[in-house]
């Protein structure tokens, strides 16, 4: 048999953790958090700060064929597009 006994660290002051996250592709994207945790007594304050910057570009190219019910090809028509995102969320 075992019996394990888990004691909660109660102890006074000031912890906290911190988390730096970055990703290369072809722009730079950044995970950064700060958590920090203050406790006096019974009280538990606590926070949480985070950033994260996600940027990304996305391209597309569509070609579209129109043809008569002969077979018969009557026009074409190409479109191109690129979409650039550089989002900020917290």
């Amino acid at each position: 048999m075992i019996d394990l006994i888990l004691k909660k660290n109660k102890q006074a002051g000031f912890n906290g953790s911190g988390n730096l996250g970055y990703n290369q592709g072809m722009y730079a994207n950044t995970n950064d958090a700060l958590i920090v945790n203050y406790r006096e007594g019974k009280i538990n304050w606590f926070g949480n700060l985070s950033y994260g910057r996600d940027a990304s570009e996305d391209r597309s190219n569509n070609d579209r064929y129109y043809f008569q019910p002969d077979g018969t090809p009557t026009a074409t028509i190409t479109a191109g597009t690129v979409s650039i995102s550089k989002g900020i969320c917290c």
